[in-house]
């Protein structure tokens, strides 16, 4: 299922299934490689919030999940848009 970083997609999520799930789910029904970042909740996040990144956070509103895709644009927090960018890749 995930992989490293071959495609350039990258999935960044608590580690734990919740939300996050789905979104694997859906790379792995479209066998689409992807990186998939997870980390602890909470202290995990802090390094890609804006605090620790500036401008160059992927996180929009400092929370995920987080999709960026091959070309850098970044889907952040809202499930239904993160699915709906998947689905027409």
């Amino acid at each position: 299922m995930a992989s490293g970083d071959s495609s350039g997609w990258k999935f960044l999520y608590f580690n734990a299934p919740t939300r996050g799930e789905q979104v694997r789910m859906l790379f792995a029904a479209g066998a689409t490689p992807f990186e998939d970042i997870t980390f602890d909740f909470p202290a995990g996040l802090s390094p890609y919030k804006h605090a620790a990144m500036g401008d160059k956070s992927p996180l929009m509103f400092d929370q995920c999940p987080t999709v960026i895709s091959p070309e850098g644009t970044s889907v952040n927090q809202v499930f239904v848009a993160v699915v709906c960018s998947l689905a027409n890749q």
